[in-house]
C-alpha cells in the first residue's frame, strides 16, 4: 500500500499550488468570482463484491475556481479508509481524482444559501490485498450529483452534498458519496 502513502501529499500539494496560481489571477473586486479550498467528510457507499463492507469512511480535498454567480469548475482528490474481510481475505480501499462543472441557484437576496448541482468524471483507483497479494484496478466514468451551500462569512462556506459516481471496474457497480465539509475563499 505504498502508492496510498506517496499518492496523497504529491495530489495534494499540487491542489494547493493550482488555488494559490488561480488567487493570484482572479478579479478581487467581485464576490461572485473567486478560488477556494475544501475539505470534507465523507461516506462512500460502494455496490459490489470487492469492498467487504458497504459503506466506508473518507476524506475529499478540493480546490475550485467560482467564475461567476451560476458556474465553477472543482478538482478534488478523495481517499478513502481501509476495510478487511474475514470472509474472503480481502483488504479494500480507493481514491481517485475528480473533475466537476458546478452550476449553483442561490436562493436568497444576498447569495448566502444557495444549491448547487455538478457533472463531472472520477479517476477512482481500487486497492485490493488478497491473500494472492496487492492488486490495483482504475477506472474512469461519470459522476453527478448536487448540493446546499451556506456562506457563514466573506472566507468561510458550509456544504454538503450527494455524488452518484459510475464504474466499470469488475467487482464495484457504482458508488455513492454523502460529504459535509467547509471551503475557504482567497
Amino acid at each position: 500500500m505504498t502508492t496510498k502513502k506517496f499518492v496523497l501529499p504529491v495530489l495534494a500539494a499540487s491542489v494547493f499550488a493550482f488555488g494559490a496560481q488561480a488567487a493570484t489571477a482572479q478579479d478581487m473586486n467581485s464576490q461572485h468570482e473567486y478560488t477556494y479550498l475544501g475539505l470534507e467528510a465523507q461516506s462512500v457507499d460502494f455496490d459490489g463484491a470487492n469492498s467487504s463492507s458497504d459503506e466506508y469512511g473518507a476524506l475529499n480535498l478540493s480546490a475550485g475556481i467560482r467564475a461567476d454567480r451560476h458556474l465553477g469548475f472543482e478538482l478534488g482528490y478523495f481517499v478513502t479508509e481501509e476495510k478487511s474481510n474475514p470472509a474472503n481475505t480481502v483488504d479494500f480501499y480507493a481514491h481517485g481524482v475528480t473533475a466537476d462543472v458546478i452550476g449553483y441557484l442561490p436562493l436568497t437576496d444576498d447569495d448566502k444559501f444557495e444549491l448547487f448541482g455538478n457533472v463531472g468524471a472520477a479517476f477512482t483507483m481500487y486497492e485490493l490485498d488478497t491473500a494472492a497479494g496487492d492488486e490495483t484496478e482504475s477506472d474512469l466514468n461519470i459522476r453527478f450529483g448536487g448540493g446546499a451551500q451556506y456562506h457563514i462569512n466573506n472566507d468561510w462556506s458550509a456544504r454538503a452534498r450527494f455524488t452518484h459516481t459510475e464504474s466499470s471496474q469488475s467487482g464495484v457497480d457504482d458508488y455513492q458519496t454523502v460529504s459535509v465539509g467547509v471551503a475557504y475563499k482567497f
